[in-house]
């Protein structure tokens, strides 16, 4: 009696198309990428493509990001698209895309609660001060940037939210003597 020998995949044949797709992925060719990855049967293609541009920092909206987030639950890392989104809302200039973006995406670094505390200021001073507070507890450990901030958000800034920073700041070595 013969054991039986376990079936294994084959790998794809090489396709010249799936290689230019991954050198217009390297250097961020995003329209050559998006063009022939739209051409192949597999779908798949065309997502990954859309996945590796939304990394790609200042190649998307932080709204676009999100999008792609709640469309897509069980894509992996999650955690590196949240923190490409946290960026592309810190570099949004304007205001009201800024608060938009607020809405749609998990915050999770102090300078996009900062953005979004500074892009929700002059509209909801409340949720601003919410932001600001969380931005005070999670980061600016530069003394110079701790001191502008705290400079223009004082007043939101509460004795308990001075005393989780301290504790985050203490727990990590970094609290002044």
């Amino acid at each position: 009696c013969g054991m039986a020998v376990p079936a294994f995949a084959q790998p794809p044949p090489f396709s010249p198309e799936l290689a230019t797709i991954m050198n217009d992925v390297r250097i961020n060719d995003w329209s050559d990428a998006g063009r022939l990855a739209a051409q192949q049967p597999d779908r798949l293609v065309g997502k990954l493509v859309r996945y590796f541009r939304l990394l790609d920092p200042g190649a998307a909206s932080a709204g676009e990001i999100a999008a792609f987030i709640a469309a897509n639950r069980d894509w992996p890392e999650q955690p590196a698209l949240i923190r490409a989104a946290n960026a592309a809302i810190v570099a949004e200039t304007d205001d009201g895309a800024a608060r938009a973006d607020c809405r749609s995406a998990a915050i999770v670094t102090a300078a996009a609660d900062a953005r979004c505390a500074q892009a929700l200021a002059g509209v909801n001073p409340k949720l601003a001060g919410d932001f600001a507070r969380r931005a005070w507890i999670s980061g600016f450990d530069d003394p110079s940037e701790a001191a502008s901030f705290q400079a223009r958000w004082q007043p939101q800034l509460t004795p308990d939210a001075d005393w989780r920073r301290f504790g985050r700041l203490a727990l990590a070595g970094k609290a002044a003597p």
